[in-house]
């Protein structure tokens, strides 16, 4: 998951050069599917179920519940922050940013084949 793929508020460290366990990422890699998820950015395609997913991810977001807050502790992120970041973003109707993660690797192939 890279910084580009969280609201501003939820950038609290780019797991690219930080040294993470790989159950933190794991844990950063749920919160990163339920905001594009929330944000009706997810995987689903089709519109009666992208928007029942983004219902349900939200509602994640909104209750706060037990398994949420340990997923962001298990991230390293605050429960309470996080979500005040991620509802107030999908309250200002802002596209999902884009994921930079993909150009950068494929960069990196590109120098090794070079």
């Amino acid at each position: 998951m890279t910084e580009a793929m969280l609201p501003h508020g939820l950038r609290a460290f780019d797991d690219r050069t930080s040294h993470t366990t790989p159950e933190r990422r794991l844990m950063l890699a749920t919160i990163a599917n339920a905001v594009a998820d929330a944000l009706g950015n997810g995987a689903v395609n089709r519109p009666v179920e992208r928007d029942k997913v983004r219902r349900e991810a939200l509602a994640w977001f909104r209750a706060g519940s037990p398994d949420f807050q340990t997923v962001c502790h298990l991230a390293g992120l605050d429960p309470l922050n996080t979500r005040r970041a991620v509802l107030r973003y999908a309250a200002s109707g802002k596209p999902m940013p884009a994921s930079r993660r993909s150009n950068r690797s494929t960069n990196r192939t590109e120098r090794k084949a070079a």
